[in-house]
């Protein structure tokens, strides 16, 4: 069984941040700040309340660095206006923020859809982004992403976003989790349990998962890895059948001032699963830049 890297071996636990509400545009999001020292805004994936950056967060204070997380349109505390959303939108809700707590330029740290965004953000407002992380979100995503995407729109479409909590621990599990280590069935039990507890309903799911959609259908994405003006550590996962170690490559090379990483053992969800491997990443890039 691969070793949990929880908020026991951080100091998560002993930080009580206030969490403020901030108007950005037509939404109200929640924000929580710590630690000081450069700024380093945490963009989460779809449907990713705040608390998932709980495993990386407290390593980039420790740092060094004033971190900010939020829950995004749609999630958690955070406003969820019905849809359908973008991802240029809420690159728009991002900018917004960085502009109202006064951080540019700062560092932007994105995984999957966040990731989505914080490059969007590097390309449409460089002048905000210091630099930019992107985990488990660089290139073209996989046939597969595509797919995924588009059934979990339908889905939440035809229950009306009543989905049952249990179909997203068990898609949460399945892309976490390398096909190898979903026969481990200690270690599937333990990553169902901790995924579980939250349910994820309303027009923000449906928002979100339309702005996935949108993204994958887009035509000119490879274009757009050269106009990345800012400097890019491209973070990607062995086992990440959504975006791909391959894709991920393509996209680090068509930008102008990128690296790449590749984390071997992990699927899509390896930000938590090698969760100090990525922040000790996360740390010394940013040092560099």
């Amino acid at each position: 069984m691969l070793p949990l890297d929880g908020p026991t071996s951080t100091p998560w636990a002993s930080k009580t941040p206030d969490v403020e509400r901030l108007r950005v545009g037509d939404v109200s999001l929640a924000v929580e700040v710590a630690g000081t020292g450069p700024p380093v805004l945490f963009v989460g994936g779809t449907g990713m309340p705040r608390i998932g950056w709980a495993l990386s967060e407290p390593r980039v204070r420790v740092a060094g660095f004033r971190t900010v997380v939020f829950d995004g349109r749609g999630v958690g505390d955070s406003d969820a206006p019905e849809g359908p959303y973008s991802i240029e939108g809420m690159t728009s809700d991002a900018a917004g923020l960085i502009e109202a707590l006064e951080l540019a330029p700062c560092h932007v740290v994105g995984v999957s859809q966040g990731g989505l965004i914080a490059e969007e953000l590097s390309r449409r407002r460089p002048e905000l982004v210091r630099s930019a992380v992107l985990i488990a979100s660089a290139g073209r995503p996989s046939a597969f992403a595509g797919l995924l995407s588009t059934s979990g729109l339908e889905l939440s479409r035809a229950l009306d976003s009543q989905v049952p909590p249990v179909v997203d621990v068990a898609e949460t599990v399945a892309l976490m989790l390398s096909s190898a280590q979903l026969q481990d069935d200690d270690l599937v039990t333990l990553w169902a349990e901790l995924s579980a507890g939250r349910a994820w309903n309303g027009p923000g799911r449906i928002g979100q998962q339309s702005a996935n959609v949108a993204w994958h259908e887009r035509e000119d994405l490879e274009a757009g890895w050269g106009q990345v003006r800012r400097p890019v550590l491209v973070i990607a996962f062995e086992h990440d059948v959504l975006f791909t170690p391959r894709a991920g490559r393509q996209a680090a090379a068509a930008m102008p001032d990128a690296e790449f990483l590749e984390v071997a053992g992990a699927g899509h969800g390896g930000v938590a699963v090698k969760s100090d491997e990525v922040a000790d990443a996360i740390v010394a890039f940013l040092r560099r830049h």
